[in-house]
């Protein structure tokens, strides 16, 4: 069984009581996946939800052309396919793949519902949870609607470099992965790294990116 503090680690339990914690503890199963594997196939029926205890695990969807777009990126503590639970039509809403090894924390659904029925401590954890989702997407949809793809990609890097600063280590981004925090896709992010590498605004090492020019990207972002 996994231990309470394994439990408490998760972004969603971390102010959990103790009984609380020990029920979800008690109902739970850890699940190891290799590089690569398919956690989970959208429009499948959802068999429970999920919890990242290490790895890293990215959702996405499909076109019928094949185009894929990386919805999100998921760590250690962060959580996916929550919302079948609490739907009629329990299916996944989308595709779940691991980016590295991963194990995650699962709650059957039915368990899961009993949990937040019989918790009040869980439920508005939940409802927290869902809060904050919602405010990420409406700020996401907000920056899409008002900001080219080079004024979003630009204040991310700029982020990014003050986050480094401000740390002793660096977190490495596929251009995959920057898509799905910019909202926009692969190649576009790709063609307008090169651009912007060819204007003298950044320097691209093999997967190292460094600001030459900061102003003018801050001119990009709209943060001037």
């Amino acid at each position: 069984m996994l231990s309470i503090d394994q439990v408490k680690n998760l972004h969603l339990f971390s102010t959990l009581r103790h009984a609380t914690l020990q029920q979800i503890a008690e109902v739970s199963v850890v699940r190891e996946y290799k590089k690569d594997a398919v956690i989970l196939f959208e429009k499948d029926e959802a068999d429970g939800v999920y919890f990242v205890l290490d790895g890293k695990v990215k959702v996405y969807r499909t076109a019928v052309s094949g185009r894929e777009q990386v919805l999100m990126v998921l760590q250690a503590g962060q959580d996916f396919n929550l919302v079948p639970a609490f739907l009629e039509n329990c299916h996944n809403p989308a595709n779940v793949q691991a980016i590295d090894k991963v194990n995650l924390l699962v709650i059957p659904i039915q368990h899961f519902k009993r949990l937040v029925q019989n918790n009040s401590d869980l439920a508005l954890a939940l409802l927290e949870n869902f809060s904050e989702k919602l405010i990420h997407l409406t700020q996401k949809i907000t920056s899409i609607s008002l900001f080219p793809v080079r004024g979003r990609l630009a204040k991310f890097l700029i982020e990014q470099a003050d986050l480094s600063a401000s740390r002793s280590y660096h977190v490495r981004w596929t251009q995959a992965e920057i898509a799905s925090q910019i909202g926009s896709v692969r190649d576009v992010v790709g063609r307008t790294l090169r651009e912007f590498e060819k204007q003298g605004l950044i320097h691209i090492n093999r997967q190292h990116i460094r600001l030459v020019n900061r102003a003018l990207l801050e001119l990009e972002a709209n943060l001037e």
